[in-house]
């Protein structure tokens, strides 16, 4: 396996949001009481809703995957880095992955509709939800994909999944 996996604890706020600007970055799932978005990462970056109102998300590209999961006032974050450099802005401590084995990508179907009809005036990939629709973060040209799919990989010791990389979201030609 050539990723490199690292782990921080009790990481500040300030901190995880300088880690969250990497370009590497683009897409994020994020969760909170209220919501669950899935999204492009600078528009969520970007968003009136602060980083502290969120308890636990995932930001991901091809090259670098970080989660993280609020405690208290500060955050346990992990990165899997592909490519580059890990994140800058945090004292990391590298697990040892000597025993992982990284299966093939794996996209994931995700339901929903193309939407023409919204009020944002914006065709979107989206799926119905309660309280609100899911717009997927997918490229639509002219002609909207028709299927919508999440990317994925996942890592085992001994056959046992230990955990799973976000890779992209994209187009899904043959489903």
């Amino acid at each position: 396996m050539h990723e490199s996996v690292y782990s921080a604890q009790s990481v500040p706020s300030a901190a995880l949001k300088v880690v969250l600007e990497d370009e590497r970055l683009r897409w994020v799932y994020a969760e909170r009481m209220e919501d669950i978005v899935l999204t492009w990462c600078q528009d969520w970056l970007s968003s009136p809703i602060p980083l502290e109102c969120w308890c636990h998300g995932r930001a991901f590209g091809p090259e670098l995957e970080v989660s993280w999961w609020r405690r208290d006032d500060s955050y346990d974050v992990r990165s899997i880095v592909v490519a580059g450099d890990r994140p800058r802005d945090i004292a990391w401590v590298a697990l040892d992955t000597k025993e992982w084995q990284r299966d093939a990508e794996q996209t994931i179907l995700l339901t929903g509709e193309h939407d023409t009809d919204r009020s944002t005036c914006v065709p979107t990939w989206s799926a119905a939800r309660i309280p609100r629709y899911l717009p997927y973060p997918v490229e639509v040209g002219e002609m909207p994909p028709r299927r919508v799919g999440l990317v994925q990989c996942v890592y085992r010791v001994s056959g046992v999944i230990v955990t799973e990389r976000l890779i992209r979201v994209q187009e899904v030609i043959n489903a």
